[in-house]
């Protein structure tokens, strides 16, 4: 059986509540920036600042803060943080994204995910390995390629915040960027997807890096079979 590790979810209610927490974040922000009271160069709240005012995963924040870095109105620096973007940068175009092809992009999925998910083991808090839960319980209810593709990125995001390393969760980040601007098609979801994620759960619960890092990238190399074909 999967873990359990403390509270029932509704999938629609959950669904509805992300959507509305995630309007409430960015109002949050785009008035601070628009009425002055947050001016150009000045530093937003950090992420987990944000995510217990409003109580939501970083891994929501994270995606509010993605339109607004490509609309150019916050400028992102890693190890100092998330600041607002001086006049003449607004409205530009981010110049923080990848273009990659599928096979580039799961290359650089084996090579980082495992190994973030080895140190999370040692770094997770009780607190990550809810929010990765979260991001399973999701997964769980995902139909299509595009919400797989976004829901998958998130739960490797919310592994990448468990280990508490500014480089690794901007790196995970810019992963998770790159894959949201390849178009998957109408590619079937693979039937033994979300267990693969239960797995990886199982093994950070369990406090187990070897089992974790092996069941990451057993489940990168099937996803990259099914995504791409031939062996892996």
């Amino acid at each position: 059986m999967p873990p359990n590790i403390g509270y029932p979810i509704c999938m629609g209610a959950l669904s509805s509540r992300k959507l509305a927490s995630e309007n409430a974040v960015r109002r949050f922000i785009v008035e601070a920036i628009e009425n002055g009271s947050t001016p150009a160069g000045a530093k937003l709240p950090t992420e987990r600042v944000l995510a217990k005012r409003f109580r939501v995963p970083r891994s929501v924040v994270r995606k509010v803060m993605l339109p607004l870095e490509i609309e150019g109105k916050v400028t992102r620096h890693v190890g100092r943080g998330t600041f607002v973007s001086s006049s003449h940068e607004q409205g530009a175009v981010s110049t923080g994204l990848v273009d990659a092809s599928p096979a580039e992009l799961l290359d650089a999925c084996l090579t980082c995910y495992p190994h973030m998910t080895e140190l999370a083991v040692a770094t997770a808090t009780a607190a990550d390995l809810r929010a990765i839960e979260q991001c399973v319980q999701l997964l769980r209810h995902t139909t299509t390629i595009a919400e797989y593709g976004e829901r998958d990125a998130e739960f490797h995001q919310a592994i990448a915040d468990a280990t508490h390393n500014a480089l690794l969760i901007e790196i995970a980040a810019i992963i998770g960027r790159a894959r949201g601007r390849i178009d998957w098609g109408e590619l079937p979801l693979h039937e033994g997807t979300p267990r693969g994620h239960e797995e990886i759960l199982e093994a950070l619960v369990k406090r187990n890096a070897k089992l974790a890092r092996e069941r990451t990238k057993a489940h990168l190399l099937d996803a990259r079979r099914s995504l791409l074909g031939g062996a892996g």
